[in-house]
């Protein structure tokens, strides 16, 4: 099972759909296996590769409704509006703490975990906020 973050300049990108470059993690491990390169691939086409390469969760920044859906209807899950560095996201991700407000996007309360549950539905928002050693801002 495998993880992918988009990233910008060692960040977090802000907007999945325009995200140029995806970081390929094995969850297990924790190490990054390879980078996704995208350039004019449509909707489809991403989430095609995602799903080939093996990726059952996103991280990301923004994203908008349509690539949501569309990342949530191949069974990825997508944790959306977290912003911060690739290597202190890793790290909350593997601590289990990325659902944090210390991680969130500005103007946002705490990152956002979607997938597809029983129904259809998303899960919604879920976790718990900073812990002092864990604040970030």
């Amino acid at each position: 099972m495998k993880i992918a973050i988009t990233v910008w300049n060692g960040r977090i990108a802000p907007l999945f759909d325009v995200a140029k470059q995806l970081l390929i993690v094995e969850r297990e491990s924790v190490r990054v296996e390879t980078t996704l390169e995208f350039s004019d691939e449509s909707l489809s086409q991403k989430v095609e590769l995602l799903v080939r390469n093996g990726v059952t969760t996103i991280i990301c920044g923004g994203i908008s409704r349509e690539y949501e859906e569309e990342l949530l209807n191949a069974n990825i899950e997508v944790i959306s509006y977290v912003a911060g560095d690739v290597v202190d996201i890793l790290e909350a991700w593997h601590r289990g703490v990325v659902n944090q407000r210390c991680y969130s996007m500005p103007g946002c309360m705490r990152p956002r975990v979607r997938c597809r549950g029983r129904g259809g539905r998303g899960r919604g928002l879920h976790g718990r906020g900073c812990f002092d050693n864990d604040i970030k801002d």
